[in-house]
């Protein structure tokens, strides 16, 4: 007997994946590694996000070049505003690391022949508009500091 490990063709069993119904689900950034240009240079941005105990893998991608093309494509931008991680202005670096941890929600499909979920898109979340306040100096002051009529 050897006293090392000697790589014997691992185990042929695949271990059953757990397949989620097509439909909407939370999810949690669980790993992303920082985009890189592939071969038709897009951007492509690979992230493992866990719905409901599930890991999916997907990979947002983004035109390099917006000029050569009529499609605009953004995939990335759209799930960095999904999980609100997208920079306050176009053209900011993105922090990476704090992508994980962060929670969204997206659509999840299985094609045909396919046993896994795949994302078909990520939702942006709901923009809250805060009320409008009027600024101290708007704010009509009566002359007189103590109220006349005290409701007791």
């Amino acid at each position: 007997m050897s006293d090392e490990y000697t790589f014997q063709g691992g185990d042929q069993r695949r271990a059953p994946r757990r397949l989620l119904p097509p439909g909407d689900y939370f999810f949690t950034v669980s790993e992303c590694l920082a985009p890189y240009l592939n071969s038709n240079e897009n951007w492509v941005l690979k992230i493992s996000i866990v719905c409901e105990g599930v890991t999916i893998l997907a990979a947002p991608w983004s035109r390099s070049d917006h000029s050569q093309t009529q499609d605009n494509r953004d995939g990335i931008g759209e799930f960095l505003l999904c999980v609100n991680r997208a920079p306050v202005h176009a053209g900011e670096v993105v922090d990476w690391k704090k992508v994980i941890g962060a929670k969204g929600k997206c659509k999840l499909r299985q094609r045909e022949g396919t046993d896994f979920n795949e994302v078909q898109f990520f939702y942006r979340p709901k923009e809250i508009k805060q009320p409008a306040v009027k600024p101290k100096d708007a704010i009509e002051l009566e002359s007189d500091d103590a109220p006349d009529e005290i409701p007791f």
